[in-house]
């Protein structure tokens, strides 16, 4: 069974969706693989993949670039976030929100 695979960045510094912010997906196993990269829609909103097996995967979030893009340079901590995980192929759809703010990132599997 393969999956589809969305995301939603939610800046919660700013109070609203993290338009514009790259997102690169990778496989990590059985055999690795970059698998393309997005930017996200004026909701913060994307997807990534519409067919993946099962199989260990890594989403890359640019929050650095995002936040540089919206005027913070001196002041960030995060620069990118990893986010590694399985995709079991017992779900049909996987979504994977992120909350980012220029000090954190907060990440969870969504429905």
């Amino acid at each position: 069974m393969s999956a589809k695979l969305t995301t939603h960045a939610l800046d919660t510094m700013r109070g609203h969706g993290a338009a514009g912010m790259k997102v690169a997906l990778s496989r990590l196993s059985p055999q690795p693989a970059d698998l393309g990269a997005v930017a996200l829609d004026e909701g913060g909103r994307g997807v990534l993949a519409e067919n993946l097996d099962p199989g260990v995967y890594e989403l890359l979030f640019e929050i650095g670039a995002y936040q540089r893009g919206r005027g913070l340079e001196g002041d960030l901590f995060i620069d990118q976030a990893p986010v590694r995980f399985l995709i079991s192929g017992d779900l049909s759809h996987y979504h994977v929100p992120i909350l980012i703010n220029p000090y954190g990132y907060s990440v969870y599997r969504g429905g």
